[in-house]
C-alpha cells in the first residue's frame, strides 16, 4: 500500500495567518501611541483654556482687577486698569462657551488661541482670544474682549 501524499497547506491559509499577525501586531503599536498623542495634546491645549476660562469668569464676575492681571505685558502696557475695566463693564458679559483652544509652536515661540462664544447683555459674539506664555503662565494678549 502506498501513503497518500502529505496534505499541503492551502497559501491562501498562510496569507490569511500573516496578515492576522500583521493587523494584531499593528493594533498593539497604534492603539498606546494614539492614547500618547491624545495625552500629549490635551497637556498642550488644557493650561491655555483654563487660563481663558479664568479670564473670562474673571470678567463675567466683575473682577476686573483680576481679569487685568491675566493680560499680558503687551496689552497691559496699551491699556491702563480703568480703561479696561470701563470697556469690560460697559459691555457686561453674561455668559461665555470656549468652543475652540489651539497651541502652536512657531521657531520656539509658543503661542495659542482660544475661541468663545460670549453673551453680553445687549448681542453675542464668537470671539478669538490670543494667547502667549508668559512667565511661566498663559495671559490674553491682543483684544482681549
Amino acid at each position: 500500500m502506498t501513503q497518500p501524499p502529505p496534505k499541503r497547506r492551502s497559501q491562501l491559509k498562510i496569507v490569511l495567518i500573516v496578515l492576522g499577525v500583521l493587523l494584531v501586531t499593528c493594533c498593539a503599536v497604534a492603539i498606546p501611541t494614539g492614547i500618547y498623542v491624545v495625552n500629549k495634546a490635551n497637556d498642550a491645549i488644557g493650561p491655555v483654556r483654563e487660563s481663558a476660562n479664568e479670564f473670562l469668569g474673571d470678567i463675567q464676575a466683575a473682577r476686573y482687577t483680576s481679569a487685568y492681571g491675566r493680560l499680558c505685558t503687551d496689552a497691559r502696557s496699551d491699556l491702563s486698569v480703568a480703561d479696561f475695566e470701563r470697556g469690560a463693564s460697559a459691555r457686561r458679559l453674561t455668559g461665555y462657551e470656549i468652543v475652540g483652544v489651539h497651541v502652536s509652536n512657531v521657531n520656539g515661540r509658543v503661542t495659542g488661541t482660544v475661541t468663545a462664544r460670549l453673551t453680553y447683555e445687549a448681542f453675542n459674539e464668537q470671539h478669538v482670544i490670543p494667547m502667549v506664555s508668559e512667565d511661566g503662565a498663559w495671559k490674553v494678549c491682543g483684544r482681549p474682549y
